[in-house]
């Protein structure tokens, strides 16, 4: 509805209705496509991302927020409330955290990525207690996450190349379920080292992280094979920038 909406994520509910979030207009929009309608809520903040917890609540959070928190626009009525999360208190001089994914797990706990302050938050909305975790290396860039069917979180790092997974399962060794209360650290599931063809996974162990990075060789198939793309081998746990990649034959792929 908005031609400067600057439209972030979509999510559709149970009832066929589609839930937009507009950042440009700091608004979240219902859209109903049988009866081409919609309703439109202000936020009060620069949403990037949205879910829909078990009673049908639409969360979203705030990009660029000096603070990280979260809004729930009302599935009964539109009531827009804002809720805190944990938050490393960065200095001015380092910006804003950039809260990026949002994921929403079946115990309806919020699992919230930032991208520049290198964090991820749980937030328990049935319970109001949240926890911050660190990820296992600086910088990583986390960006939007997924949620496993066995509960696992799955976080892509942007400055790295890597993906790396949470195992909510894993108590850590310092409960904290204040919002006011310093980051714990992550417990991260380990996962033994694999090969592949075509490209090699390596999974790197330390005593707070198991964390994935690809080193691709120097002929990767096109699915299906043949034929090949070939690129430049680049550097393990490196995302490779600048490496040449002609384009495959055009023809149907299937993955």
């Amino acid at each position: 509805p908005d031609t400067v909406a600057q439209v972030r994520a979509l999510e559709f509910d149970a009832h066929g209705r589609l839930w937009v979030v507009n950042g440009g207009t700091s608004a979240v929009v219902k859209l109903d496509p049988a009866t081409r309608t919609f309703e439109t809520f202000k936020v009060g903040m620069y949403p990037h991302d949205i879910v829909l917890d078990s009673h049908g609540n639409a969360w979203v959070n705030d990009y660029f927020a000096k603070k990280e928190r979260v809004a729930r626009v009302s599935a009964k009525d539109g009531k827009v409330e804002v809720f805190p999360l944990p938050s490393l208190e960065r200095p001015a001089a380092e910006g804003v955290p950039l809260s990026y994914g949002l994921q929403i797990d079946r115990e309806d706990r919020l699992w919230s990525t930032q991208l520049a302050a290198n964090t991820l938050i749980r937030h328990d909305i049935r319970t109001g207690k949240s926890r911050l975790y660190a990820m296992p290396d600086a910088n990583t860039g986390p960006r939007r996450n997924a949620i496993g069917l066995d509960g696992k979180i799955w976080i892509p790092e942007f400055n790295t190349g890597r993906l790396t997974a949470f195992d909510p399962a894993t108590k850590p060794s310092r409960p904290s379920t204040q919002v006011s209360e310093p980051r714990a650290s992550m417990t991260w599931q380990s996962i033994p080292e694999q090969e592949t063809s075509g490209w090699r996974p390596r999974w790197r162990q330390n005593s707070s992280a198991s964390t994935f990075a690809a080193r691709y060789s120097s002929t990767i198939p096109c699915p299906p094979n043949p034929p090949t793309c070939d690129i430049s081998p680049s550097t393990p746990g490196r995302a490779m920038s600048g490496a040449h990649i002609p384009p495959c034959p055009p023809r149907p792929r299937a993955w």
